[in-house]
């Protein structure tokens, strides 16, 4: 184990990644239910690991 992850507690397998846009006059509520309909839309995809996207997206730029 890496001395510099010894505090984190948890999993950090399958991580979902999401953008979320902070640019603009957007209140708590309006961020909160933007990033929630944006993590809802990303759970479709939950049964492909991120890395498996990251690889095949990386693959498109060579």
């Amino acid at each position: 184990m890496d001395r510099e992850c010894s505090g984190v507690v948890g999993q950090l397998n399958n991580a979902l990644v999401l953008r979320i846009s902070l640019v603009g006059e957007s209140t708590f509520a309006e961020l909160r239910k933007s990033t929630r309909r944006m993590a809802f839309g990303a759970f479709a995809y939950q049964d492909i690991p991120f890395v498996k996207q990251v690889e095949e997206l990386h693959s498109g730029w060579r």
